[in-house]
């Protein structure tokens, strides 16, 4: 059965007329047998400290130990490169009687989530948001930071011990086991202890572990951390030998991979424990080191508060700052002192002539600026001014036809390539330029870069013009390998008569 939500008000009995209505959570019907007939009744759930008239065995019997319906959330859908490994994963599970496989219908279905570990292995956790809501939660005690230091204090020898199945030590209920059914894509599962997600399954498991291990001296229980601490070896051994023989009779298992003994130091909930006493983790220490010098405290107070738990690596503004070093002790040259600079600018004469007439260098420079755009070039014969804006500078703002009437750009265009085929043939004259007389399948020689004074100027090997563009010319060497050089940067090659070379 399901308890409903009600809106109906309860008051208790009692003499006085402004007695408080009670808290009611809800109500649900149910037959009651009395004097060997069932008669329907309706019973009314209120919170209250008081004696309950139904145990909680039997309201779990009868189903109603629960308010809101029943779960069954949509599955998640499980990686494909994942798959293998939950296959695997549960097959280990089920052979380890940890989880069983169910058929048919079920009131509660979680989905599953996959989680990456160490050693390319996976962590099989289920998403109990949803049933956690129907789970009464366990109120046990957990140890604070207070107790573990004050326990760990005089000790100078630890041990780190890791129970290998964690939760799973733990056996459910008959009646809790529906309540873990989570769903995959082999199927449906149950778990048939305690697992991840539940949420008091820390408070349950910290009951277990404590009543396991009570009356082992020096041994504190942080989820499933056990740490062993002593004043020295010799108790340290003691302990630990008894502590494995309670481990061996409450049947737990250790692994061994995450297991440490006899450690000097041991790192523990952010505090580094060792035989200099307790004190904080290099970690947390080299944060606040590292954290980056605000500029000002007015200003940026959150940024500096922020950077307390942030750490910033200032490995890069060290190397900046050694570099800049070494370059101004080494490479650079020093400043000359502002003395000498003085006495040198008070001699020469047109920084005097500068002081004299009292210039402002910003000012003269726009005035030299608007000389030169108003100043008509050599080849063009007219002004930067006139060619971007069509008018000079100190005239009006042109209209339109003006703009279009005034347009004399062919005769610009073409004084500006007559000058500058003067300046062409005035250079090829005075260098003496001549037309390349190169053409397709001539020989000729390409550069080599010179290792000393006796070394050749140009390659032994000649290679054949294969085409010629003005003066670009591509030729091919004796390898097949197309190159695409200036006539400039080739000499041409002249084969020798075969007869006269013989005759030499």
């Amino acid at each position: 059965m399901q308890v409903h939500r009600t809106s109906t008000k309860t008051s208790g009995k009692g003499t006085r007329a402004n007695i408080e209505p009670l808290d009611t959570l809800g109500k649900f019907e149910a037959s009651v047998n009395l004097a060997g007939k069932d008669i329907p009744a309706e019973f009314t759930v209120i919170f209250n400290e008081g004696r309950p008239i139904i145990g909680r065995k039997t309201a779990m019997e009868m189903d109603i130990l629960r308010l809101g319906p029943q779960v069954n959330a949509h599955p998640k859908r499980v990686p494909f490169n994942l798959r293998e490994k939950v296959e695997s994963k549960l097959h280990v599970l089920e052979q380890l009687e940890i989880i069983e496989k169910i058929k048919g219908p079920t009131p509660w279905v979680s989905p599953i989530v996959v989680v990456p570990k160490p050693y390319a292995e996976i962590r099989l956790c289920i998403d109990m948001r949803k049933a956690n809501e129907a789970i009464m939660r366990e109120r046990h005690p957990i140890p604070i930071v207070d107790e573990i230091l004050q326990d760990m204090t005089q000790s100078s020898v630890f041990s780190k011990l890791d129970l290998k199945w964690g939760y799973h030590e733990l056996e459910l209920s008959e009646e809790l086991l529906d309540i873990t059914t989570f769903s995959s894509h082999a199927g449906l599962y149950r778990y048939k202890r305690l697992m991840l997600g539940i949420t008091s399954a820390p408070e349950i498991y910290q009951n277990a572990i404590q009543h396991a291990l009570q009356g082992c001296e020096g041994v504190c229980s942080i989820c499933d951390d056990t740490i062993l601490h002593a004043k020295d070896d010799q108790q340290h051994d003691e302990r630990i030998e008894k502590l494995l023989e309670r481990l061996q009779q409450r049947g737990l298992t250790l692994n061994r991979k995450k297991c440490k003994f006899k450690m000097p130091q041991q790192e523990l909930m952010g505090y580094l424990f060792s035989t200099h006493g307790i004190g904080p983790r290099q970690s947390k220490v080299q944060a606040v080191v590292n954290a980056r010098e605000p500029g000002s405290v007015a200003k940026n107070i959150a940024e500096a508060l922020s950077c307390l738990t942030q750490e910033v690596s200032n490995e890069s503004k060290n190397v900046a700052e050694e570099y800049i070093r070494y370059f101004a002790e080494n490479a650079a040259p020093r400043t000359i002192p502002i003395q000498d600079v003085e006495k040198v600018s008070a001699e020469d004469e047109e920084i005097a002539l500068l002081r004299n007439d009292g210039l402002d260098w910003r000012k003269e420079l726009q005035k030299l600026l608007l000389g030169y755009r108003r100043t008509p070039h050599t080849t063009t014969g007219v002004s930067p001014a006139e060619l971007l804006f069509g008018r000079e500078i100190p005239s009006k703002l042109p209209g339109v036809e003006e703009l279009h009437s005034a347009s004399n750009d062919c005769k610009i265009l073409d004084r500006d390539r007559e000058r500058k085929k003067k300046g062409k043939d005035y250079a090829d004259n005075l260098r003496g330029a001549c037309e390349s007389n190169l053409k397709e399948g001539d020989k000729v020689l390409l550069p080599k870069p010179k290792s000393d004074k006796l070394s050749p100027s140009f390659e032994a090997t000649p290679c054949e013009v294969v085409n010629k563009e003005g003066g670009h010319v591509e030729i091919k060497s004796p390898a097949s390998v197309h190159y695409k050089r200036n006539v400039t940067h080739m000499q041409n090659y002249e084969e020798e008569n075969s007869q006269e070379t013989a005759g030499q």
